[in-house]
């Protein structure tokens, strides 16, 4: 989980360096995940833990799931936490 601002994220991401949040215990983690739905937009994110060195910037612990509080076209006001990606198992 990581409550850093979009700037924030971005400069560090680009000089490969890992922000505060990255060393988070698992408890911790946890229980930010379960309050998420109730956070601003933009408040917090979970990212995906991955070499904050790869080659590609983007890859650099991205942004996998973030709270959007419009409504959604199917889902209406149901779910406040939503992923990024295609997410398949």
């Amino acid at each position: 989980m990581c409550n850093c601002d979009s700037e924030k994220i971005r400069k560090l991401r680009f000089k490969g360096i890992s922000c505060e949040c990255r060393g988070k215990e698992p408890k911790q983690n946890m229980k930010e995940w379960k309050e998420m739905p109730k956070k601003k937009e933009g408040e917090t994110s979970l990212r995906l833990k991955i070499n904050t060195q790869h080659e590609n910037t983007t890859m650099r612990d991205p942004t996998i799931m973030r709270i959007i509080k419009e409504p959604h076209p199917l889902q209406g006001t149901k779910y406040k936490v939503w992923p990024m990606y295609d997410l398949q198992t």
